[in-house]
């Protein structure tokens, strides 16, 4: 009784050992989407029988069945050929595009280090122009120290002139013609530069401090002389002030050309600057634009490993079928009786 159940056991395990070269067709028509899954199933459950069988003892069905499971497995072939053809075309765009990138990156880097080498030229440029206005400057404050030092007398003439018109007529002619008291304090400061003999200097305060009823003779011939001291002191400032001066004109002139040297050095400086400014902005634009390309080649890089990945994955996958599956379906098609009987005496 032992001995026919371990026999049964045996006679079963022979029968459900499945050759390894159909395993890999069973497989893909069990994956066959494209069928329903009862067809799939009939497929692969008749493998074993319709590919042992010698292409000259098969039956009509068998026949049909090994040409309905070639199908599937072309189809699958042409699936995965497609797959590798997808994959390589994109391949090929990304390669391409890296490549278009890298030559933007050379680019890009070729039109940063143009831009950064124009910076130490503007630098040069704004320093320069600096310079020329400081020296400017410097030319304008000493033409000004000139004309201070050269101009004191016209100056202090000019401002006698204003100080002294206003003085004789308040000071001097009203209170005079009003017979009042001549106001002396307010006119000492014009006396020093009159020409009045000492005599009169010395009698002036006692003159002009009385009225027009307590002066006498002497007093009157005083105040005349001061008056007409007073209008000559007057003309002569006029003739100074209003009269030509080639020396002090040049020195107007010199410094009224300074001055526009001056505005235009300064003008010359603000542009240097806003082109410094401008040309440093450009390299930090150009240094902006090259991070952003060499970030782009980086992502481009990664889907193309990834591309290339894949690529290699299905070409294998692709190659192992044809050369798996594929192969023993056409050495099964293709077998005979003879065949096998010439493979037994071989082995």
């Amino acid at each position: 009784m032992g001995k026919r159940t371990a026999a049964t056991a045996g006679a079963a395990a022979k029968k459900t050992k499945v050759d390894p070269a159909f395993v890999g067709i069973q497989d893909t028509l069990k994956k066959a989407d494209h069928l329903p899954a009862s067809c799939r199933a009939m497929l692969a459950a008749m493998v074993p029988a319709s590919l042992t069988t010698p292409s000259e003892n098969r039956s009509k069905e068998q026949a049909t069945v090994i040409q309905w499971i070639e199908e599937v497995l072309q189809k699958h072939q042409g699936q995965l050929s497609t797959e590798v053809d997808t994959v390589s075309t994109k391949l090929s765009q990304l390669e391409a595009t890296k490549a278009e990138r890298l030559s933007e990156v050379e680019k890009a880097e070729a039109t940063l280090e143009a831009k950064k080498q124009v910076v130490p030229l503007k630098k040069t440029a704004l320093t320069e122009a600096e310079a020329t206005k400081d020296a400017t400057k410097k030319l304008l404050d000493e033409k000004l120290a000139e004309k201070q030092v050269c101009d004191a007398d016209f100056i202090a003439m000019q401002k006698e002139q204003e100080g002294l018109a206003s003085a004789f007529v308040e000071h001097f002619k009203i209170p005079l013609e009003a017979g009042e008291k001549l106001h002396y304090d307010e006119l000492k400061p014009f006396l020093r530069n009159l020409n009045l003999q000492e005599s009169f200097m010395v009698s002036l305060p006692a003159s002009c401090s009385k009225t027009k009823e307590e002066r006498g003779s002497f007093d009157e011939i005083v105040i005349q002389t001061l008056e007409q001291e007073l209008l000559d002191r007057a003309a002569q400032i006029k003739d100074v002030v209003s009269g030509p001066n080639p020396e002090r004109e040049a020195r107007d002139a010199a410094i009224q050309k300074t001055e526009e040297q001056l505005a235009g050095d300064v003008a010359a400086q603000e542009k240097a600057t806003e082109e410094l400014a401008a040309a440093e902005k450009d390299v930090e634009l150009a240094t902006t634009a090259l991070d952003e390309i060499k970030e782009s080649v980086a992502a481009t890089e990664v889907d193309v490993k990834a591309s290339a990945k894949l690529h290699d994955k299905l070409r294998f996958a692709l190659e192992g079928f044809e050369q798996g599956p594929l192969t023993n379906l056409k050495s099964f098609k293709e077998a005979t009786t003879a065949a096998e009987l010439c493979a037994t005496a071989g082995a």
